[in-house]
């Protein structure tokens, strides 16, 4: 990713701004590795994350239960995330539809946080190496 701004016109490849926010991280089967950073909890605006098929590790970040305005897509499956699945995910009260977790190898149990999204009336995807 280039440094700077990822919001300008013709910003930053997989990213979709509203003016200055970041509001969708699409790098769907890219190559891309690494840990996501806890920092993602910051992206208040974040509506849509789609990061599946790439080379994620380590724990999914308990700062993505902060991302107040997501509402349809979360989909981290197809990756080497590991350890438990975030509690926080439960606050996430605005999301819809599609989450995808599969494809990983969490442990524990899916947390019962879970149950706190009424809103989402669709797809909910947990398949993993529990």
């Amino acid at each position: 990713w280039m440094s700077g701004d990822p919001c300008p016109s013709g910003g930053w490849f997989g990213v979709i701004c509203s003016g200055s926010n970041l509001v969708q991280l699409d790098i769907n089967t890219n190559v891309v590795g690494g840990t996501l950073p806890s920092e993602i909890g910051m992206l208040s605006m974040m509506t849509n994350i789609l990061v599946q098929g790439n080379s994620f590790t380590g724990f999914l970040p308990s700062q993505l239960g902060q991302l107040s305005a997501m509402k349809r897509y979360l989909s981290f499956q197809s990756n080497s995330f590991t350890g438990t699945i975030p509690s926080q995910l439960g606050q996430l009260s605005s999301l819809t539809s599609e989450v995808y977790l599969n494809t990983n190898s969490f442990s524990g149990s899916i947390p019962s946080q879970f149950g706190l999204l009424t809103l989402l009336t669709q797809l909910f995807s947990l398949y993993s190496n529990f």
